[in-house]
C-alpha cells in the first residue's frame, strides 16, 4: 500500500519576467528561480531557488549539504562529543549570530 502525501497547494503566479510563489496562501519571499519536473506515473516535482545568506534548518532528519559546502560543515553535537566545545559556548555563539 503506498503512503498518502499531505497536499500542499503551491500557486505560481507571473507577471511578466517576475513570479510570485505561494504555498498554502503563503508568500515565499526571495525566490530568485523554479524548476518544474514531471516523470510519467509520478507526483510533479517543483524546485525552488531561494536567496539566503543566513538559515537556520531545524529538523529531526540530517540534512547532506552538497559540494562544495559540506566541506565546511560540522555537527553541533560532534563538536561538543569531542570536547572542542561545551553546549553553553554553542549556545553563545548562536546569541552572537542573531
Amino acid at each position: 500500500m503506498g503512503r498518502k502525501m499531505n497536499k500542499s497547494k503551491l500557486t505560481i503566479r507571473t507577471d511578466g519576467i517576475h513570479a510570485k510563489v505561494t504555498i498554502d496562501g503563503k508568500e515565499v519571499k526571495k525566490v530568485t528561480g523554479y524548476s518544474i519536473s514531471h516523470k510519467a506515473s509520478g507526483a510533479p516535482i517543483i524546485q525552488l531557488s531561494i536567496a539566503s545568506t543566513d538559515m537556520l534548518f531545524e529538523s529531526d532528519a540530517i540534512l547532506e549539504l552538497p559540494e562544495p559546502y559540506s566541506e565546511f560543515y560540522i555537527a553541533k553535537q560532534s563538536l561538543i562529543d569531542s570536547g572542542l566545545v561545551t553546549e553553553k559556548q554553542l549556545t553563545n555563539l548562536e546569541r552572537l549570530r542573531s
